[in-house]
């Protein structure tokens, strides 16, 4: 399955300076997480991104590409934490990370927003 929501690179960012080589250097594990946060995202909104992408506005689409890539992140991260500098660091990244998913998917669910937006259920 291919990646739709956000790319690799996205999570990468994400992920940080520290996060695990093998990890993000694995394009099949990437997709993975990618491929699993678009599912979580869907079905908390009870809405098919993926295959309604193309009607998304660009808004949207970026919209849901933040939450996309923060929640695959959270995942790079979880995965392996050795690199960083302490847990507390990690820890640190994971929060602000989930911090920005649940905003994200916060205004997706919004109806005002999803009208803006074009996503339509």
């Amino acid at each position: 399955m291919t990646a739709t929501l956000c790319s690799s690179y996205a999570v990468m960012n994400k992920a940080g300076a520290r996060a695990s080589s093998t990890i993000v250097g694995s394009s099949a594990i990437m997709e993975q997480f990618i491929n699993q946060a678009e599912a979580v995202i869907c079905n908390e909104l009870r809405y098919n991104a993926v295959t309604n992408y193309g009607g998304i506005t660009v808004d949207g689409k970026k919209a849901f590409e933040l939450a996309c890539s923060n929640l695959a992140a959270i995942y790079v991260v979880n995965y392996d934490n050795s690199n960083f500098i302490s847990r507390a660091e990690s820890e640190t990244i994971l929060d602000v990370l989930n911090d920005g998913y649940e905003r994200a998917i916060k205004q997706l669910k919004d109806e005002g927003v999803k009208t803006y937006l074009g996503i339509s259920v």
